[in-house]
C-alpha cells in the first residue's frame, strides 16, 4: 500500500468517524420528526465540513489514476461537392479569431 493510499483510506476512515459522531450527538438514528434549529444548523454545518472532505479526497484518488486514453479514430473522407458548386474565399474578409479579447494597441513611447 503506497503512502498515497494509506493516506486517503486513513481520510476515509476519519470521515466515516466524524459521520458516526453528528448521527450519534444529534440522536439522527432515532430518525426525529422535529429537531431543533440550532442542532439542526450545527449538524448541517458538520455535514457540509464532512462534504467537502469527502470531495477533496476523491479529487485526490482522481489524481492518481493514470489514465490511457484510446488513440483517436480515423476521419471519414469529406465528400467532393456536388457539380456546380465552388467554394468562394473572399481576400478581404477579416477572420475574427478570440474576439472577447480587446484589439491590440501599439505603444508609443
Amino acid at each position: 500500500m503506497s503512502k498515497d493510499s494509506s493516506f486517503i483510506a486513513m481520510g476515509l476512515g476519519l470521515v466515516e468517524h466524524a459521520l458516526l459522531d453528528v448521527i450519534a450527538r444529534d440522536n439522527l438514528h432515532l430518525r426525529p420528526v422535529h429537531m431543533p434549529r440550532t442542532r439542526r444548523a450545527r449538524a448541517n454545518g458538520r455535514l457540509k465540513l464532512i462534504e467537502q472532505i469527502v470531495r477533496r479526497l476523491i479529487a485526490m484518488m482522481a489524481l492518481g489514476l493514470h489514465v490511457v486514453f484510446a488513440p483517436p479514430k480515423q476521419r471519414a473522407p469529406s465528400p467532393d461537392l456536388p457539380d456546380g458548386v465552388e467554394i468562394v474565399i473572399f481576400p478581404g474578409a477579416v477572420e475574427y479569431h478570440l474576439t472577447l479579447l480587446p484589439a491590440s494597441q501599439q505603444l508609443n513611447l
